[in-house]
């Protein structure tokens, strides 16, 4: 426990402007995590960086592109970061338009009644920049004070 003693207006003053310091550098700090992470998602996809099976030739003729991950873009144009508050998310969120937010989660986990393995880029991308975003979030803190 940490125990502080305070005398006088300026010093709560002081606390005060602190306090509202770390809540700014907080939200900063979100956001410029949330949005490294958001632009780290496309750049797995736009990059193939995942291990991924190849696309079958039936979806190559049919995409006209053996581009994995990719028909329209609109999938990977949907993921974002959103600030809840308390916590960010970043992804395909559900209420995305046209069902994105489902295919992601077929590419994600596979569907294999449908014959469609996994090829998952949200949790890869999260355990290959994670300890980046961490830093990231904390220098932008540091820098918010």
């Amino acid at each position: 426990m940490i125990k502080v003693k305070f005398s006088g207006r300026k010093a709560f003053s002081k606390l005060a402007k602190t306090i509202a310091a770390l809540k700014a550098g907080e939200e900063v700090a979100k956001e410029v995590a949330g949005r490294k992470l958001e632009s780290e998602m496309k750049r797995t996809i736009d990059e193939e960086l995942g291990d991924w099976p190849v696309l079958s030739p039936v979806t190559i003729s049919r995409k006209g592109h053996s581009k994995i991950l990719i028909e329209s873009g609109a999938m990977r144009d949907s993921i974002e970061y959103r600030d809840h508050g308390k916590y960010i998310t970043v992804g395909v969120h559900e209420d995305a338009p046209d069902d994105r937010a489902a295919i992601a989660l077929v590419h994600e986990y596979g569907a294999p009644d449908a014959n469609i393995p996994a090829r998952p880029f949200i949790q890869p991308t999260w355990e290959r920049e994670k300890k980046g975003i961490t830093l990231l979030f904390d220098e932008t803190m540091k820098g918010q004070i």
